[in-house]
């Protein structure tokens, strides 16, 4: 397998890759301070030209992800080659998130107009499927694959208990958030919650933000009275980050939903599916597709993102209630086996390819 694509400003060269991966990472050599937009269409066309030579080596499969790399495969000609083109949407193309960008936003225009030109189409979640096809050339429905993780058929020994320990915490009653630190995820509505938490429950923040926001979530805590009851982990390298997770109670997993991104995600959201991996219950807000995913299985309780007592309510009904806690585990854990993880998602993906 090659992989393309670009490194960003301040993203590390090293990466991840398997023993049967190419990584082709595209460094940007053009530097004009004056015209910025001139070393974007530069670098677009070392991208563009890096993309042609490798359809041109006759690849059986090339998978475009996000609509510009999409824009730049569905463009060339395929030229006799027998290669499946497949276009992979993780995140909902939005014309209001690609509005200040003239070339994102043709792009954009670009594949709504010829997505039917793909082979397939792929996104994490029901409903961003269905938005896709009704307002794109998409003939045929796009494939489901959710965002789920890899199968874990045995939980890792715990990281997050020692961690709380050294800090001489040794509360049984722990809620844990993992992710990006930022206002879309109801930190501060979560904290603002802790007043219908028992006194001795605790809150795991496990992930990065800016510092401007972590101040706030600072001073919010003291304004709270629970500063010593938020326990900010900072970021965790991404091999580890189940075990940092391992030994929680329960799991929040809140978005506002106000964009179509936010909104149209219950298969695209990750966390959710992680907290399911490791038998965690977890709060989370509802939108379509949530209930049936996570309601209807037992395996979360919703609540309104915005209502503090109703979401301090929910996790604390986690907490004070072990069997009830308990069983919702028992059943994210089974669920993540049989269905809620990658290998099971992607057979359909796999099925396809041939």
């Amino acid at each position: 397998m090659t992989i393309v694509d670009t490194l960003s400003e301040g993203d590390s060269p090293v990466v991840q890759s398997g023993d049967m991966i190419e990584r082709v990472r595209i460094k940007p050599t053009h530097s004009s301070l004056i015209f910025p937009q001139v070393n974007r269409f530069r670098n677009l066309r070392t991208y563009n030209n890096t993309v042609r030579h490798q359809m041109a080596l006759g690849p059986n499969v090339v998978i475009a992800f996000e609509p510009e790399a999409a824009c730049v495969m569905l463009k060339m000609k395929k030229k006799g080659l027998h290669i499946k083109r497949v276009v992979h949407l993780h995140e909902m193309p939005d014309p209001d998130a690609y509005a200040e960008s003239l070339g994102a936003s043709w792009a954009l225009a670009y594949l709504r107009k010829n997505l039917s030109l793909a082979d397939a189409v792929i996104l994490p979640d029901r409903d961003r499927a269905e938005y896709i096809q009704s307002n794109s050339s998409l003939k045929t429905p796009p494939l489901v694959v959710m965002n789920c993780p890899r199968r874990l058929a045995e939980l890792p020994a715990s990281l997050l208990l020692p961690f709380l320990r050294e800090r001489g915490i040794d509360s049984s009653r722990i809620v844990h958030y993992q992710g990006a630190v930022g206002p879309d995820h109801k930190l501060e509505t979560v904290i603002k919650s802790m007043r219908f938490w028992p006194a001795d429950s605790v809150f795991v923040i496990v992930g990065a933000g800016r510092k401007w926001y972590l101040k706030k979530l600072t001073e919010l805590t003291a304004a709270e009275g629970v500063a010593h009851r938020v326990i900010f982990a900072g970021r965790i390298p991404y091999d580890q980050l189940f075990q940092y997770a391992i030994g929680a109670s329960v799991g929040v997993t809140l978005l506002d939903p106000s964009g179509l991104n936010t909104k149209l995600c219950a298969g695209a959201g990750n966390k959710r599916f992680e907290y399911a991996a490791l038998g965690i219950p977890q709060v989370t807000n509802d939108g379509p597709g949530i209930q049936g995913l996570f309601g209807d299985t037992g395996i979360a309780a919703i609540a309104n993102h915005n209502d503090v007592s109703e979401i301090g309510q929910k996790i604390s009904h986690y907490l004070t209630n072990e069997a009830f806690a308990r069983d919702a585990g028992a059943k994210a854990r089974a669920i993540h086996l049989q269905s809620y993880n990658y290998e099971h998602q992607f057979q359909k993906v796999l099925e396809f390819i041939g």
